[in-house]
Order: structure tokens, then C-alpha cells, then sequence
């Protein structure tokens, strides 16, 4: 008699993953999913280059797999996303009407916290620097002014515009912005959406002689390393632990694909830690 041992072949399961790495928050959802696949030998993971956002449809459009984690930032690309009919989990939340489960950090409790940070630095100016038609930058603005509103508090905002005269998108006008500073009343805390904003902010204070923390205290948010070494002196951060979020997406989507369905449509990562440097380490008093 003769035996034959036929070895099984374990299926692979195809991911995609559509998240920009120049920024940390990117970066380190990556970094979770890649936690994940510690725990998993039949996935196989293609990265999509999608500088903030953008991918060319013909990429995903010639893509054949079984799940997909997206930053989905813009409908075009929630459209192009929605096409492929496969699960998804999306690691944003910037579409409203996205059909897709939701993992995302806790921007109203990160805005919270900038907040007391000022007050228990004895602030009573503030203002909130920010995207005017992102939702993240938008809910930080909403829990930063909250905060504020309920100790009677009336934070001022500016909001980064794109400059129509040059096709670059992260140019954005200087001029309005120094002018926005220049008015504030001082002693005064900043909270500036995201760490990557915060070098333009740190430029404009030093052309209209706004001292750093003495003046104008700042605090970002992402705890970016390149961004926060940059500033002079420098930035304080929140770190919102983005680590979290791409390895319970890829939890999510793995019970997805494995037939295990969710009512719960929204994953809120809680936990985030403000690092205090020297830019808002300051006490705010007169005397």
C-alpha cells in the first residue's frame, strides 16, 4: 500500500491598505495593522502610495483582494472604495456618509485637553488654528472650544486656506495668518490642529514678535517628531496613540472577511497623552 500526504494550501488573504506614511498619524496605523499581522500568517498586505488621500483609480481598479483599510478622505475616493464590493474599514472618518465601519481617535476629548491644559496654565485668551472642511480638525476645534465655552471662554479661530495663486495645496496664505496673530490679546494658548501646521505658526509668531510661550502659548496634536524638533522652541503635542486605530481596523476587518458581522458602525480609540515641552510650558499671570 502506498500513503500520500496531501498538505492543504492555507488561502492568503489579499489587504490593501490606503494610507499616506508622510505624516505619523499615517505612519503608525500602519504600524497597528503591522502589530496585527504579528498574530496572522495568511494575509498578504499591498500598500497603496496614496500621498494624503489621492491614489489613481487605475490602482485600484486593477487590485483583486478581499479587504480594504482606507483613510478615506474625499467622495471620490469613498466611490472608487465602494466599487470594488469588499469589506472595508475606514481609519478617518471624514465622509459623514461613509457605509463603512469607522475607527478613529477621540478628536472632542483631544481638543478637551489642550483646553485645560491652558486654563490650569492660567490662560483666559485662546485660539484655535485649524482645516476648515476636515472632520478631525473640526471636532478638535469642537472639543477645544466646548471646553472653553462651558468656563465662559470665547476662543477665536483662524482657519488654514489653501493660496488660489499657487497649485501647491500646502501653501497657504502667510500674510492673513501673521495678521490673525498680531491681533490676538496676549498672553494667549494656541492649539494648532495637527503637528504639521505647527512650523508656519512658529514662523508667523517670530514676524510679528509674538514671544513663544511667553506670548503665545502652542500646543499641536500627533506628536510628529520631525515637526515637533523643528519648532523653536520646542512644540508641545497631544499624541492621539494612532497605533490603536490600525490594529482594531484590522481586527475589524479580519472578523469582516472571516463572515463576523458588527452592528456597531463607530470605533472611538480613547486613550491619547499631551507631551508638555517648552512651547506652552508657561504660567500665565500678571504679577
Amino acid at each position: 500500500k502506498r500513503y500520500f500526504l496531501i498538505k492543504r494550501v492555507k488561502k492568503m488573504y489579499r489587504i490593501a491598505l490606503i494610507v499616506e506614511t508622510s505624516l505619523a498619524s499615517g505612519r503608525e496605523i500602519v504600524a497597528g495593522v503591522a502589530k496585527y499581522l504579528e498574530q496572522k500568517s495568511d494575509w498578504s498586505v499591498t500598500h497603496m502610495l496614496a500621498p494624503m488621500g489621492h491614489i489613481h483609480p487605475q490602482q485600484l481598479n486593477n487590485w483583486q483582494g478581499d479587504g480594504i483599510i482606507a483613510r478615506i478622505t474625499e467622495p471620490a475616493l469613498l466611490d472608487l472604495i465602494d466599487s470594488k464590493q469588499l469589506p472595508t474599514v475606514d481609519v478617518l472618518g471624514n465622509i459623514a456618509e461613509s457605509p463603512f465601519p469607522l475607527v478613529h481617535n477621540d478628536q472632542h476629548a483631544i481638543g478637551r485637553s489642550v483646553a485645560e491644559h491652558f486654563t490650569q496654565s492660567a490662560h483666559v485668551h485662546f485660539g484655535y488654528i485649524g482645516l476648515r472642511d476636515e472632520m478631525w480638525s473640526k471636532m478638535r476645534e469642537a472639543g477645544f472650544k466646548n471646553a472653553l465655552n462651558q468656563q465662559r471662554q470665547a476662543p477665536s479661530s483662524f482657519y488654514l486656506e489653501p493660496n488660489n495663486a499657487s497649485q501647491n495645496s500646502l501653501t497657504y496664505d502667510f500674510g492673513a495668518l501673521k495678521k490673525w496673530i498680531s491681533q490676538r490679546p496676549t498672553p494667549c494658548g494656541l492649539m494648532v490642529c495637527s503637528d504639521q501646521f505647527a512650523p508656519i505658526v512658529f514662523e508667523a509668531c517670530h514676524a510679528v514678535q509674538k514671544k513663544i510661550p511667553e506670548q503665545i502659548s502652542i500646543v499641536g496634536v500627533d506628536n510628529d517628531p520631525p515637526f515637533y524638533k523643528l519648532c523653536r522652541p520646542q512644540l508641545s503635542s497631544v499624541e492621539p496613540y494612532h497605533a490603536k486605530v490600525g490594529f482594531q481596523a484590522a481586527k475589524i476587518l479580519d472578523q469582516q472577511i472571516r463572515g463576523i458581522s458588527h452592528d456597531k458602525k463607530e470605533y472611538t480609540i480613547q486613550q491619547h497623552s499631551l507631551h508638555v515641552r517648552v512651547s506652552s510650558d508657561w504660567l500665565a499671570i500678571d504679577d
